[in-house]
C-alpha cells in the first residue's frame, strides 16, 4: 500500500523539509538579529541578496538529504538509521556552508545565526521524519 504513495511520501517530505528549513532560518534571523517586520534592514550590503543566500541555502539542505536517501521509503527501518543518517547530512551541510563562506569570502555572515540554525535545522529533520514515521504506524 504504501509503494502506491512511495512519489507522494517524497513529495511531501521534501516540502516538509523545505517548510521547515524556511521556518528554520527565519527564526534563526529573527533570533539572532531581533524581530524586523520592514525586511532586511540590518544585513549588510556587501552581502549577496539575502533571498538568494537562503534559498541557496534550503535547495543545499534538500540535496543533501537526497543524497544521503532520506527521500527513499525503504532505505531507512530504524529511527536510529534515520537519526543517523540526518546527522550525517548536517554535518554535510555544515561543511558546505562553511567552506562556501571561505570561497565566497564572506565573513560577515553571523556565526551565531549558524550556531542556532544547524541544531534546529537537525532537530527539525528528525522530528518530521519520527512524526511521519508515527502517523504511517498509526493508518
Amino acid at each position: 500500500m504504501v509503494r502506491r504513495y512511495a512519489a507522494v511520501l517524497r513529495l511531501t517530505l521534501v516540502a516538509a523539509d523545505i517548510g521547515l528549513a524556511l521556518l528554520v532560518v527565519a527564526g534563526g534571523y529573527s533570533f539572532r538579529f531581533g524581530p524586523t517586520f520592514g525586511g532586511t534592514e540590518n544585513v549588510s550590503t556587501s552581502q549577496p541578496d539575502p533571498n538568494l543566500i537562503v534559498a541557496v541555502f534550503v535547495g543545499m539542505w534538500i540535496a543533501v538529504l537526497w543524497m544521503h536517501g532520506l527521500y527513499r521509503a525503504r532505505e531507512r527501518w530504524t529511527r536510529r538509521g534515520e537519526i543517523a543518517a540526518v546527522l550525517r547530512a548536517t554535518l554535510v551541510q555544515l561543511a558546505l556552508t562553511l567552506s562556501a563562506l571561505y570561497v565566497f569570502k564572506l565573513p560577515d555572515v553571523s556565526r551565531l545565526l549558524l550556531l542556532v540554525v544547524f541544531p534546529a535545522l537537525t532537530i527539525a529533520a528528525i522530528g518530521i521524519r519520527i512524526g511521519i514515521r508515527q502517523i504511517l504506524v498509526f493508518l
